[in-house]
């Protein structure tokens, strides 16, 4: 098929597990996490959307966060020892993880192959993907990806980079105006919490209930969702954007907190729907709930 597919050599993760890991034919461990709201199943001539990180050992390579989507049909593209081998396995919205040994990616690559400067000194290559939305025709997905493509030019006509350093400017601004200080937690995303919760600390891949209201730094509210309709994910593995994952990750049960997240974290270059513009920072006031019965089967 001739959609654009970035190249894949190595696979990440945002985190490490210990258990609960398969291990596939062509030798690489892997764990795959049902969505709580499952969409269709996989079938062969489908062409799926990926969100994807790559890690090398904790080092981000890349993510496809803000940027284009991997677009993958079924069957032709399966590769092995590679992630798109678990895809046929998957259903459209589940998330997996995939663990790729340095010394095994170098044996594959033959004995004259050398180790890539940005695997260096690493042990583990990894992947975290969530299959975004899947398309029954080649047509259906190319048109997807032009969509996809044009909504990335967002609404202000820069490039990536002034972009993204305007936005950093304004969001370091408003980090400072602030009455309090928040608590700054990794890659710059910063946490207040308003009220402490009973519940224990939440840990990585664990399902939760998110109640919040996101957003724009004047305060217009781009989306909400209630106590009876929550957001249900699985913390810190990428069912969110970055700066989201971070913030929900960090808190306990019970915690209701103000979030701020730099665009660069958030949506980056791309514009989202009608209300997100390109390079936003955003604000979420966000409650972690008790995962109910009800919500588990959303």
């Amino acid at each position: 098929m001739k959609l654009k597919l970035l190249a894949i050599v190595y696979c990440s993760v945002l985190f490490s597990c210990s258990s609960g890991l398969k291990r596939t034919a062509s030798g690489f461990e892997y764990q795959i996490f049902p969505s709580a709201k499952p969409g269709d199943s996989i079938k062969k001539r489908d062409v799926v959307k990926i969100q994807l990180y790559q890690y090398a050992d904790d080092t981000l390579l890349t993510s496809t966060v803000g940027k284009m989507p991997q677009y993958v049909e079924i069957n032709n593209e399966l590769r092995e020892f590679d992630y798109t081998e678990l895809l046929s396995q998957m259903r459209v919205n589940d998330s997996a993880v995939c663990f790729f040994e340095v010394k095994d990616i170098m044996k594959r690559a033959g004995k004259d192959a050398k180790v890539p400067k940005m695997l260096e000194n690493r042990k583990q290559v990894k992947v975290h993907f969530r299959i975004m939305a899947k398309f029954s025709s080649e047509a259906e997905a190319m048109f997807d990806q032009e969509k996809t493509q044009n909504s990335l030019v967002g609404l202000t006509g820069m490039d990536e980079k002034t972009g993204l350093s305007n936005a950093s400017k304004s969001f370091d601004s408003l980090i400072r105006s602030l009455p309090a200080a928040p608590v700054k937690l990794e890659e710059g995303v910063y946490v207040s919490i308003t009220e402490k919760g009973a519940g224990s600390k939440i840990q990585k891949g664990q399902p939760v209930a998110v109640i919040y209201k996101g957003m724009l730094i004047n305060g217009k509210i781009f989306e909400e969702k209630t106590k009876e309709d929550p957001f249900v994910i699985h913390a810190g593995i990428g069912e969110a954007s970055r700066g989201f994952d971070i913030a929900v990750a960090s808190l306990s049960i019970g915690d209701k907190a103000r979030v701020y997240v730099p665009a660069s974290l958030a949506y980056g270059a791309q514009r989202v729907g009608d209300y997100i513009p390109a390079f936003s920072n955003l604000i979420f006031d966000m409650e972690i709930a008790e995962l109910n019965s009800k919500n588990k089967q959303q």
